[in-house]
């Protein structure tokens, strides 16, 4: 009888280890420069098995505050304009509460030649309803390679497999000065004519978000007459899958009050991806065991066009008649083989799908602007 209340004594002390061990707790921090000046940082709480992201949010004060984190052991991802990103592990050990204190942040170097620094503005300022302006010209920002990057390092924003997200408002709607582009459209646009990034957490009724986050790109503005361009050609090619070409051109024209705008984006290649999978069911009674492989071989060929022409009647206000095209086509193949294999026999299903999709959206904007 006794031996039977201990074992239960130290059964309900492990059940009730464990269930400590699994509540959820807390971390805290305070972010600063080397001078204790605090910064406003984007905290991403990341997966320690695949840095997936689990939560986040951004602290303009630099005091970080995360709560409800289940897991047990994460990655604690900290990023700061102009500052190299800082990751910590972060492990739980029954705490209800960890506070990792004063963290400073380290300064990225950099090398400047012959550059002579009379002003600079905020790189980053923060406006009404959570909004946040990041100056572009003569930052850390100026040096990424497309607007995607730049997008990526900006403060708040995640960028995955070319999807672009906010911290706790999920997908964003993108803007070019004020009008809704695609990520293939702002794809277009060189980092050096981009003037400022606006980030509206909380956009008014005019942007018509339906409670997503906007990100409206600003460009800087076109005084100079004359003809103007970029040409960029990307090829790359693995023997798995095979080659992709990417094409981007754009061209500018302007003379006294009429300017003319053109951009062309052209994707085609191949794309791979083979799936393996095994499901079994051990009972002797009904077993069961399947092996599927699924091969997509795909084939895609993309077009953008976009044309726009304008014309001031002052320097406040102006006509504009804008096009924008997009041609899609999705080709090639899914073939999948599924192996059954039971105690009496075996059994093998092939499928083949070829696919030819087609999909083109032609539109026209006329706007006057005062």
């Amino acid at each position: 009888m006794k031996f039977l209340k201990l074992l239960l004594s130290i059964k309900l002390l492990s059940l009730s280890f464990f269930t400590n061990a699994q509540q959820n707790y807390s971390v805290t921090a305070k972010v600063t420069d080397i001078s204790h000046q605090p910064l406003p940082v984007t905290v991403r709480v990341l997966s320690v098995t695949d840095s997936s992201l689990i939560t986040g949010s951004v602290y303009d004060d630099g005091n970080i505050y995360i709560s409800e984190i289940r897991e047990r052991k994460v990655l604690l991802k900290l990023s700061v304009l102009s500052f190299s990103d800082t990751i910590f592990v972060v492990e739980n050990k029954g705490e209800l509460k960890i506070d990792l204190g004063t963290i400073v942040m380290k300064e990225q170097s950099q090398v400047l030649n012959e550059v002579q620094v009379k002003a600079s503005a905020p790189l980053v300022s923060h406006g009404k309803n959570g909004s946040i302006e990041i100056q572009v010209p003569g930052t850390v920002l100026a040096g990424s390679n497309s607007v995607i990057e730049l997008l990526e390092r900006s403060p708040g924003l995640s960028v995955i497999d070319g999807r672009i997200t906010f911290i706790g408002k999920g997908d964003v709607i993108l803007f070019l000065n004020g009008r809704p582009v695609t990520a293939g459209q702002l794809s277009t646009i060189a980092v050096s004519q981009i003037l400022k990034v606006e980030i509206i957490a909380n956009p008014s009724s005019k942007y018509d978000a339906e409670g997503k986050a906007v990100i409206n790109i600003i460009t800087k503005a076109r005084n100079e007459a004359g003809v103007s361009g970029s040409f960029t050609q990307q090829y790359s090619y693995t023997g798995f899958a095979g080659g992709e070409s990417n094409t981007l051109a754009d061209v500018n024209y302007m003379k006294k009050k009429i300017s003319l705008a053109g951009n062309l984006g052209l994707l085609s290649g191949n794309s791979r991806e083979i799936l393996y999978t095994t499901r079994t069911r051990p009972s002797v009674a009904d077993y069961l065991r399947s092996e599927l492989t699924t091969d997509w071989k795909r084939k895609f060929n993309n077009a953008n066009l976009g044309l726009g022409i304008q014309y001031d009647l002052n320097q406040r206000s102006n006509f504009s008649l804008i096009y924008r095209g997009n041609a899609e086509n999705l080709g090639g193949s899914q073939e999948s083989k599924n192996l059954m294999m039971t105690l009496s026999n075996n059994s093998l299903y092939n499928s083949y799908i070829h696919k030819n999709e087609d999909r083109n959206n032609h539109s026209f904007t006329l706007n006057y602007n005062n």
